[in-house]
């Protein structure tokens, strides 16, 4: 399959990805110990996936600069995987949906940094009006009530740590290999998230509920996340891969369009930011 193919069934699998996690937030105890139970999931699932393929054989690479790709994905995605479900708590799915995507705004512009891509006028602009939606998100009309700042903030902060991630995704698939790139940047993280400690006690205390859809949404993140990868290795050029980026955010933004309406359909501050943002999506796809 080629890479436009990998990034839009990245997209579509993300986006219900997304919507379903904050029920399991929600009813979460403890969202770090929710986390820790998510990556444990994924990490099965993409060693099957490793072990079907057989990309284990193919060995590791012997650059150094690899191993500094790979350590600094652990650590951002960990930092990610951390978070999230706490984000996803403090956060309705519409807000949360919208915020993730500053993650593809830290994307373009480190890639610009690190690759040497030019910056356009189409590119800066794209960028301001994803940044201008997230001032847009945080005021609900109804009965003037704002979205605390902190969790904003806490959003935002998320959000860059996924951005970071994705920005040495495109090396790390192509030093290592897709499968066993994915594997890595799931097993690494484990320290991390689980750091100062969780106890036996605590993933007794977690429902029944959140160990089933935890299962299910790990499912859809390791096979998302290895359609990304593999779109990014298959993409040939940085333009491609960056153009990527914001086709998978197109698609994430199609699908929240949706969710907003549901959710929201009497306001139109939300009607508003839905075509907001597509069309600063519009200017990412154009820009390259």
């Amino acid at each position: 399959m080629s890479w436009l193919v990998y990034a839009f069934l990245a997209t579509a699998i993300y986006s219900l990805q997304i919507v379903l996690q904050r029920g399991t937030a929600v009813e979460s105890s403890n969202p770090r110990v929710t986390a820790f139970i998510f990556s444990s999931f994924a990490i099965l699932i993409t060693a099957l996936i490793v072990i079907t393929k057989g990309t284990y054989q193919a060995g590791f690479p012997t650059d150094p600069l690899a191993w500094l790709v790979l350590a600094f994905g652990a650590t951002t995605y960990g930092l990610f995987e951390r978070h999230r479900f706490k984000a996803a708590k403090l956060l309705e799915v519409s807000v949360f949906d919208t915020i993730l995507n500053f993650g593809v705004v830290i994307a373009f512009f480190g890639g610009a940094i690190l690759y040497h891509e030019p910056l356009t006028l189409e590119t800066l602009s794209g960028g301001l009006l994803i940044i201008t939606s997230l001032f847009i998100v945080s005021y609900q009309k109804k009965q003037a009530i704002t979205i605390p700042l902190k969790n904003i903030i806490f959003g935002v902060l998320v959000s860059t740590a996924l951005g970071l991630g994705w920005l040495v995704d495109k090396m790390g698939a192509t030093y290592f290999n897709s499968e066993m790139y994915g594997l890595l940047v799931w097993f690494f993280p484990l320290p991390l998230i689980a750091y100062p400690s969780i106890t036996l006690r605590d993933f007794k205390n977690e429902p029944k509920t959140v160990w089933c859809e935890t299962l299910l949404l790990a499912t859809l993140n390791a096979l998302a996340y290895y359609a990304m990868l593999e779109a990014l290795r298959l993409a040939g050029t940085q333009s491609d891969s960056t153009e990527n980026f914001s086709q998978c955010t197109w698609g994430n933004w199609g699908l929240s369009i949706s969710v907003r309406s549901r959710y929201h359909s009497a306001h139109w501050h939300y009607r508003l930011l839905c075509h907001y943002q597509l069309f600063s999506t519009l200017h990412l796809y154009h820009c390259h």
